[in-house]
């Protein structure tokens, strides 16, 4: 059985690689979004994820559970455009990102925050 290995926040994490899917579920979360805001929600039990465009809900909750062995209640995506600049007399735009808001069940949490 063929499996490739991704290394993430120091583990390494194998993959099955015979699996029937297009896209691999722990791709899809990138990094942690560390903010002041992001930081407020921990106490909610919430953390903020930046992920991938393309990825849904339900993959982005199946990711969290494989990455951090965690159990996600819900997830709440938010799409944020990215904005128009001015590179001299030429304009352009910067891309945009996309956030999962991942909320955990009582009593779980993830140490994303550096010490």
């Amino acid at each position: 059985m063929a499996k490739t290995v991704k290394k993430i926040n120091n583990e390494n994490i194998s993959i099955n690689a015979n699996v029937k899917t297009d896209r691999k579920n722990v791709f899809f979360v990138k990094h942690a979004a560390i903010t002041e805001k992001s930081s407020f929600l921990t106490h909610q039990n919430k953390y903020v994820f930046i992920v991938d465009p393309k990825a849904n809900k339900s993959e982005v909750a199946k990711s969290i559970k494989a990455i951090y062995k965690v159990e996600p209640v819900s997830v709440n995506m938010v799409n944020i455009k990215g904005k128009a600049k001015r590179f001299g007399t030429k304009t352009g735009r910067l891309p945009g990102i996309k956030k999962a808001i991942v909320t955990l069940k009582a009593g779980q949490k993830i140490e994303i925050m550096p010490v």
